[in-house]
């Protein structure tokens, strides 16, 4: 049908040795548009990235990972369509709960980005 869904992602990259919990933070990123399918446009655009995601170049991931967040990855990219810090900066507790984040954990991130909008 020209897009990929999540089961069809996941096959794939099971087969190429993925985790699982790698393939959903896969899907999430290159879902752009959250639709819960990869379109040619975003299969595209995700591929150009590949060598940025995942590794430092991907801010939101490394902001993340400093502040041991890395477990919400998938929630926040999925489900609240974070692509960036700039927009975990736009989102306030309630954001942070419905994507399941604890409350000692969202403290932890709100004063971290607290102190990076003082920067």
């Amino acid at each position: 049908d020209g897009e990929l869904d999540a089961d069809e992602v996941l096959v794939g990259c099971l087969d190429l040795g993925m985790e699982p919990d790698e393939v959903s933070a896969l899907f999430a990123r290159m879902d752009v548009n959250g639709d819960g399918a990869i379109s040619f446009e975003e299969w595209r655009a995700g591929y150009a990235a590949f060598r940025v995601v995942g590794t430092p170049a991907d801010e939101l991931l490394a902001f993340l990972k400093e502040h041991k967040l890395e477990k919400y990855e998938v929630a926040l990219r999925e489900d609240l369509g974070a692509k960036t810090v700039d927009d975990l900066l736009e989102m306030d507790e309630s954001d942070w709960v419905d994507a399941g984040v604890k409350k000692l954990d969202m403290k932890r991130a709100m004063k971290a980005l607290a102190g990076r909008q003082n920067q």
